[in-house]
């Protein structure tokens, strides 16, 4: 008698649960690491899609925002391909935030799908921290 057993590829499973699109805000840094009063910083940052299906241009926004205050955005936004398609973000010269008040000070990335774009997994669209500005 010969029994079969149904063999499943995990691989193959996961790939279907994945969402169709899936941007998230990866990661902030700072540059330099420690702020000091009047000297400017940059901020780089990462969104990711880790959706099965590439996230056409123009689809989304994205904003960064220091003390509630915008600074950085991104209206035209690019391509993102399937599958860990990478995009990252550096403050520019005009951009480049420059602390005026010792003490703490807050930052939040976000991403905005535009109505074209279902994001299916919007909770980890937006990073927000904080950083210290010393003398």
């Amino acid at each position: 008698m010969l029994i079969m057993i149904p063999f499943f590829n995990i691989n193959i499973l996961a790939q279907q649960n994945k969402p169709e699109y899936d941007i998230k805000a990866a990661f902030v840094k700072l540059n330099p690491e420690i702020v000091t009063l009047n000297n400017p910083v940059s901020f780089h940052y990462r969104i990711e899609n880790s959706g099965k299906r590439s996230v056409p241009a123009k689809s989304y926004n994205v904003e960064f925002y220091i003390d509630d205050k915008l600074i950085n955005y991104d209206y035209v936004s690019a391509k993102l391909n399937a599958k860990n398609g990478i995009i990252e973000y550096t403050t520019k010269d005009d951009s480049r935030y420059i602390p005026k008040k010792l003490g703490k000070h807050t930052y939040r990335l976000v991403i905005v799908p535009k109505e074209i774009l279902k994001n299916e997994n919007s909770a980890n669209n937006i990073i927000e921290g904080s950083f210290f500005v010393i003398k």
